[in-house]
């Protein structure tokens, strides 16, 4: 989440900045691009992938531990190097489309747009890596629950 939370605070100091700078019609698509997009999706996206893969883990394995053996770690549902490329994705598309809108240049404009399916397709495929990843235990001891103490 940090690249995201970065990019989203960038997107709020290039968003006043934008404000201030450029005449008031034409900083209004800038800055709602910055601001719904920058910051709103990037950090609700960022917040996604580390949000579901604790959340599978919790209701595929937190049950299991006792009598299944040990689960794998959380990180290992969200898999780190998709995160980055990701939010690298995400971070260029978000640059080159307010880029392209204050240059008037469609062509970075479409670039950004591009980078943005790329990264919305990183997000579905983190949440899909989380839900669906197998797992089987190693071999070894596995955990025995503890007896219930009765009176």
């Amino acid at each position: 989440m940090a690249p995201r939370l970065v990019a989203g605070l960038v997107a709020v100091v290039a968003l006043a900045v934008v404000v201030v700078v450029r005449d008031p019609a034409d900083a209004v698509a800038p800055a709602a691009l910055l601001g719904l997009v920058g910051l709103a999706a990037g950090v609700t996206a960022g917040h996604i992938l580390i949000m579901v893969p604790t959340m599978c883990w919790v209701a595929r394995f937190a049950g299991a531990r006792r009598v299944e053996g040990v689960p794998p770690p959380v990180a290992w549902l969200a898999p780190a190097a998709l995160a980055w490329c990701e939010g690298l994705a995400f971070v260029s598309g978000l640059g080159l489309l307010v880029a392209g809108v204050i240059a008037g240049e469609p062509v970075a404009a479409h670039a950004g747009a591009v980078a943005f399916a790329v990264s919305a397709l990183g997000v579905v495929t983190g949440v899909a890596v989380a839900v669906l990843r197998p797992w089987t235990a190693p071999p070894g001891p596995r955990r025995v629950p503890l007896p219930v103490l009765r009176c």
